[in-house]
């Protein structure tokens, strides 16, 4: 089948499509906005601090969003096989067709597929509705609201090739061949059989065809076959994070010498192992996860999933240092599969972050018992033939998984996985503190006698069942109870028994800021291979060092890689208050190794030096114009530290200059005076730090190593006052593809370029011709503007701008102002798509 965008001239108004407004001569589409998909309506609303969602969401509201499209059904299209593909709407979706219900959904992240045939009018307008119900308390994050993923038009003959039918594996693989299988469903509608001829090529990176084969097939009357194909190439080009080759599967069916069909298919050439003796190997090399949690959202744009939105976010991770994304806690979406698979970055793929316990009240956990099977094949479905999905996640922090419920339901989702894909290897996300619902209070007792108020809070908030909301709580207990206290909690006795049958039907263990368990779970389990599927990024040095020297432990995926909405403050810096989590005006987690625009803040340098990819130092300094101002910090929350030298009217303060370096020994030199050394490596967290009084001027730090030869120097400069506007843009030029995303990185610079974190704008972003503006914002977790005006102040000197095509062909004429700055005017062609 051939697909086709169907994202274009929808409307969207707010609450439910009224049925009598026809009768009654209402416009059904009074007060409606006309949009082009993917579109989040939520990102569109405005945040209140009454919200019930609160931080939860940040602050934004939950709505329910009707969509409606006119579009003409040709008469060449009667006899044809006709269907519609929702990427995702959020959370729960009903389509309509002409005002009959055809399809609904109950899982805002899973695709479906919509048969409009039944009621198509051909050769007349038809009327397409989705209305998308979002409640409040859906979800623990900012989810979005309406649809925002891709909805695609699939146009087949009576005889097509099945989206999402076929199935590529690579079982075979050796130094100079490797098997290929592809298995390829054909659908066929007619009321009589038919013959046809099956031809399939794979195409290298250079758009060569490197291995044909062609078959005969006869398909019986309203029936669907598959073809199987076999394949043997000499000299393979693998796949692998370090060399992402791809190759395309290209299939085509042709009927009395005419072609009646064609699919072309990327996939990769790669061999996955796992053992507790060498760890997890990709084409047999040993392959540690680098790993970043990340949620669905695209910060500014709000959940909207564009291809190049999600590319920029891949891309920037791994430009830091990872090979590893884990979707937390859903499906991820094919947009960023894809851009997974062409930079080189694994996947951990997730099914929910529930079963069939509540942590909301409007969550998935009510459809959760009887649609599970379902979602799990639908993730199955997505993730095929994506080289980059090395692991299945079962679920996050399951209440029940400690219980017998949990039990069974666990053994039932991992059968089901095993069975639909025996390729890649299954795991879920265990939480100590959760795990012990269920315990009952004879096993718990000698946990609670030994950590007793910490314990007490830790019972006190997971038995609290008036409330889901009170299930939050376990964020605050977990971000403040003491490393020891968590340690020793996650060896007990108690613990090994809450665990056992989960630990044991997985293929990978992931703990959630679990590890002690390692070394603990190893000697009873030699053979379980084990990671962090979500830590605290201040603990990498600790984590690193386990992973590299205990060879069942393949990874760690840090909270988070990438800064989100939602859950929102807990890694944000309240000053002068009491609060160590979320508080109004929090729209931002503000936790992310990389903030909303991009830009890599000091954590991720530690792990950077952590994984062994950095010798060089990294000096970042405390905020010296918050000095003597208290803020509590907790485990999210990293050391309020930036990259600047530049504080203004605070000489004389101390400054408390944090040295990150993978040498022996770090020197640090101020105006060319040596300011002393400092022990750096493993037991110092990487870190030296030196307390100075804040002096303009030039800042060096220079790394040793154990035999005192330099390995490496960085330096910071006092800037003077920003007097340019620089601006870094992922591309250089657009299509009038809908998926097409420009993300201009605009800066304030002294006029060396060189970034002023202190300098403060507020710039304007205006838009004219072939596009739009699409999204304006900064990493300042209480930014107080939409992200929808054209004037945003700086944040550390930065802003984001997004700007979307228009759909024409033309030209984009952006212009950024800020006062007292030159304009900045960029002329951005859109070309037609091909």
């Amino acid at each position: 089948m051939k697909k086709q965008s169907f994202n274009q001239n929808w409307y969207v108004y707010t609450g439910i499509a009224n049925p009598f407004g026809a009768i009654f001569g209402a416009d059904p589409l009074q007060n409606s906005k006309k949009v082009t998909l993917p579109y989040d309506a939520m990102i569109y609303e405005k945040t209140d601090k009454d919200e019930p969602n609160g931080t939860t969401s940040g602050f934004y509201p939950s709505k329910t969003y009707t969509f409606t499209k006119f579009f003409e059904a040709p008469k060449s299209w009667n006899n044809k096989q006709i269907m519609l593909e929702f990427e995702g709407v959020m959370s729960k979706a009903k389509v309509y067709l002409n005002n009959n219900l055809i399809a609904t959904n109950d899982y805002g992240y899973s695709q479906f597929y919509v048969n409009l045939t039944p009621h198509l009018k051909y050769g007349e307008e038809n009327t397409l509705q989705v209305t998308a119900i979002n409640t409040n308390n859906s979800s623990r994050w900012y989810s979005g609201s309406g649809i925002y993923r891709n909805v695609n038009l699939w146009l087949g003959n009576d005889i097509s090739l099945l989206p999402e039918g076929t199935h590529i594996t690579t079982p075979d693989i050796t130094k100079d061949e490797a098997s290929v299988i592809i298995d390829s469903q054909l659908n066929n509608v007619a009321q009589n059989s038919n013959k046809l001829k099956i031809i399939t090529n794979i195409i290298d990176k250079d758009k060569q065809i490197v291995a044909s084969e062609e078959q005969i097939a006869t398909i019986p009357a309203q029936s669907t076959i598959t073809a199987h194909f076999r394949f043997n190439l000499d000299n393979p080009t693998l796949w692998s994070p370090d060399n992402p080759n791809l190759y395309h599967c290209q299939i085509v069916l042709k009927q009395t010498g005419l072609k009646i069909d064609q699919v072309e298919i990327p996939f990769g050439i790669r061999k996955l192992q796992l053992d507790a003796k060498h760890g997890l190997r990709i084409n047999g090399k040993v392959t540690n996860l680098r790993g970043a949690c990340i949620h669905h959202d695209n910060g500014i744009i709000g959940a909207a999933t564009l291809a190049d939105a999600e590319e920029f976010r891949c891309q920037k991770l791994k430009d830091a240092g990872f090979n590893a994304i884990r979707s937390s806690h859903h499906p991820m979406s094919k947009e960023m599969l894809e851009a997974c698979d062409k930079i080189g970055m694994l996947v951990m793929d997730e099914i929910s972050d529930m079963w069939n316990t509540p942590k909301h009240e409007n969550d998935f956990s009510f459809e959760f018992s009887e649609s599970w099977p379902k979602h799990v094949s639908k993730m199955i479905a997505k993730d095929f033939n994506h080289p980059s999905v090395v692991l299945y996640s079962l679920g996050n922090e399951i209440p029940e998984i400690g219980q017998e419920s949990g039990r069974v339901q666990l053994r039932k989702l991992a059968e089901a996985i095993h069975r639909q894909d025996p390729t890649r290897f299954t795991t879920a996300a265990l939480n100590g503190m959760v795990a012990l619902i269920g315990a009952g209070n004879d096993a718990l007792t000698p946990v609670k006698e030994a950590f007793m108020s910490s314990f007490a809070n830790v019972q006190k908030t997971l038995n609290e069942d008036d409330s889901t909301k009170d299930k939050d709580q376990l964020n605050g207990v977990m971000g403040d109870i003491t490393d020891e206290q968590r340690d020793a909690i996650n060896i007990s006795e108690v613990e090994d028994s809450q665990l056992a049958e989960a630990e044991d039907n997985i293929d990978a263990i992931g703990y959630n800021y679990m590890p002690a368990r390692y070394s603990h779970h190893h000697k009873s389990h030699p053979n379980s291979v084990m990671f962090g599927s979500e830590s605290y990024a201040r603990e990498i040095p600790r984590l690193w060092h386990d992973v590299e020297t205990l060879p069942y432990v393949i990874g760690d995926f840090t909270w988070t890689g990438y800064d989100y909405l939602g859950e929102a403050g807990i890694g944000a810096y309240h000053y002068d208050t009491d609060s160590d989590m979320g508080m109004w005006p929090d729209r931002l987690a503000y936790c992310g190794d990389i903030d909303l625009t991009g830009y890599r803040r000091p954590v991720s340098y530690l792990r950077e030096i952590a994984y062994g990819l950095r010798t060089k130092p990294y000096i970042t300094v405390s905020r010296v114009d918050k000095e003597g101002h208290p803020v509590v910090l907790n485990h999210w929350k990293y050391e309020d530290v930036i990259r600047s030298w530049t504080f203004p009217g605070y000489e004389g303060t101390n400054a408390h200059v944090q040295v990150l370096s993978a040498g022996k020994t770090v020197e640090l030199l101020l105006n060319d005076k040596s300011l002393g050394k400092k022990e750096t490596g493993l037991h110092t967290n990487y870190a030296a730090v030196f307390t100075i009084p804040y002096e303009p001027g030039t800042l060096k730090a220079v790394s040793y190593n154990e035999n005192d030869e330099v390995i490496g120097t960085d330096e910071l400069i006092t800037i003077s006052p920003a007097s340019k506007i620089k601006i870094s843009t992922n591309k250089k030029d657009l299509t009038t593809s809908d998926n097409d995303l420009l993300l201009l990185e605009i800066e304030l610079t002294d006029r060396n370029g060189n970034l002023n974190m202190w300098s403060k704008a507020d710039i304007t972003v205006e838009v004219e011709g072939a596009g739009s503006l699409m999204g304006l914002g900064s990493a300042d977790p209480q930014a107080q503007r939409s992200y929808q005006d054209d004037t945003c102040p700086t944040y550390d000197g930065r802003i984001l701008a997004a700007i979307r095509p228009d759909n024409q062909a033309g030209t984009i004429k952006v212009s950024i102002k800020a006062p007292n700055l030159d304009t900045v005017v960029m002329n951005i062609p859109v070309k037609n798509k091909d």
